[in-house]
């Protein structure tokens, strides 16, 4: 063979072996993420209540009867609002809305400032529960967004009603919290979900409002919950598929009967249609774990803790 065939054999099979490569690396994330796991997991907030307090908005973004998503860098967003971070996001409703996949959405692409002990992201989600709010998730987070830490409140809509158009049928919408479907090092800070005072949920949480769980093998790694307070009419935290989850000093109640009776503005009928225990962690699903000082409060609400270290 002559030195110019051979050069060019050498160039077609290195262009076959990047073409490959690069298939590899599209189709399979689960893979990639898998590699990096180990380094991914980051030590949570050490922010106290004072502290999370204290930061204030910087830039603001605030909208009625409509979702935000993130999928770029937080400062970005920031800045083409003249500001900086923290970022407030306000969402106000004055009736129910249909916000897929989540009223907000944070996706591959959106990222905090990289420091964990700053408030990247406030989020103010309006909803009764009722008659006003997103239908479908308060928040959806999904592939591979990461390094965010989120203050404020989330609150839903009634369940929205499925394809068929019908109320209480097999099809309804799944509803959470906060569905974590992928990502990496994202903090919930002195977090709320539903009315914690006047004990009323304002979302289902078919799953939970505080659930990681990896969808379409996207890893879930290093997430938190750290002082959440949470009031849903089925599950409160729920972890699943996740490694590395935290959570400490957070307070869950679910199961009010009282939230599954009632006609809602859509034609449902109450916000669930049974209550289940507000804490579980499913054997052989989750790994890594680190949770202290739970407060899992299923009806009747009595007032006394029950605390898990599990």
């Amino acid at each position: 063979m002559s030195a110019a065939a051979q050069r060019l054999s050498a160039l077609v099979i290195a262009a076959a072996v990047a073409l490959v490569l690069a298939s590899q690396a599209a189709a399979a994330p689960a893979e990639v993420g898998t590699a990096r796991v180990a380094a991914a997991v980051a030590v949570p907030p050490s922010l106290t209540r004072a502290q999370v307090r204290a930061q204030r908005p910087r830039s603001r973004i605030v909208r009625t009867n409509r979702g935000f998503s993130c999928r770029r860098p937080l400062a970005q967003i920031a800045r083409s609002r003249g500001g900086r971070l923290p970022l407030l996001v306000q969402l106000k409703f004055t009736r129910y809305v249909n916000i897929a996949p989540g009223t907000v959405e944070i996706r591959r692409g959106c990222r905090g400032d990289g420091n964990r002990n700053t408030i990247d992201l406030i989020l103010r989600i309006g909803g009764n529960g009722r008659s006003r709010g997103g239908t479908v998730d308060a928040i959806k987070i999904r592939e591979d967004p990461h390094g965010i830490q989120i203050t404020g409140y989330a609150n839903c809509g009634p369940q929205g009603v499925g394809p068929d158009g019908r109320p209480d049928t097999r099809d309804d919408q799944h509803q959470d919290g906060a569905q974590i479907q992928g990502g990496r090092n994202i903090h919930f800070i002195d977090f709320r979900w539903g009315n914690w005072a006047k004990r009323r949920s304002t979302c289902q949480g078919a799953a939970g409002t505080f659930v990681p769980g990896s969808v379409n093998n996207w890893p879930v790694v290093g997430m938190a919950c750290i002082r959440c307070r949470s009031v849903s009419c089925n599950h409160g935290m729920l972890i699943s598929r996740a490694q590395g989850t935290v959570v400490r000093n957070s307070w869950w109640r679910s199961g009010n009967p009282a939230e599954r009776r009632g006609i809602l503005a859509n034609g449902q009928t109450g916000l669930c249609n049974h209550g289940s225990p507000p804490c579980l962690v499913p054997p052989g699903e989750s790994s890594g774990n680190r949770i202290s000082g739970q407060f899992c409060d299923r009806w009747p609400y009595n007032g006394r803790h029950r605390r898990s270290g599990r």
